[in-house]
C-alpha cells in the first residue's frame, strides 16, 4: 500500500459516515475517564494541596482537560450535524451512521459533564 493510499484510508476512517463512529466517541469519553482519575490520583499523591479548597492546581488542570474534551466533542458533533445536514447524496445507512454517531458524541460529552462535575464541588485530595 502506497503512502497516499494509507492517507486516503485514514481519511475515509474519520468520515462521519464512516461506522467507527460508532465507537469513537465513547472511546475517547473512556480514555478520558481514565487519564483523569488517574491524574487525579497521580496529582495527589506528588502534589498534595496546601489548603482543602475546591479550586487548586490539581481541579485547574483536571478542568483545562475536561475543557478540551468537551471541544474535542462539540467538534465532532457539529462536523456530523453538517454532514448530515449537506451530505444529499447519502444512502440510508451512511445516514444512520451519521445521525448515531451523532448522538453517540452527544452522549459522550454529557457523560464526561456527569463526570467532570465531582471536580467542581468536592476538594480533590480527601
Amino acid at each position: 500500500m502506497s503512502g497516499q493510499a494509507a492517507e486516503q484510508g485514514i481519511k475515509r476512517l474519520f468520515r462521519p459516515d464512516h461506522p467507527v463512529q460508532f465507537v469513537l466517541g465513547l472511546a475517547i469519553w473512556s480514555l478520558w475517564f481514565v487519564v483523569m482519575y488517574a491524574a487525579l490520583s497521580v496529582g495527589c499523591g506528588f502534589f498534595p494541596p496546601v489548603t482543602e479548597t475546591v479550586f487548586n492546581l490539581i481541579t485547574a488542570t483536571l478542568l483545562l482537560f475536561t475543557l478540551l474534551i468537551m471541544l474535542l466533542f462539540t467538534v465532532l458533533a457539529l462536523r456530523s450535524w453538517r454532514y448530515s445536514r449537506h451530505a444529499q447524496n447519502l444512502s440510508h445507512m451512511q445516514r444512520f451512521t451519521v445521525r448515531v454517531g451523532l448522538a453517540l458524541h452527544l452522549l459522550a460529552a454529557l457523560a464526561t459533564l456527569a463526570g467532570a462535575l465531582p471536580v467542581l464541588v468536592l476538594s480533590p485530595c480527601v
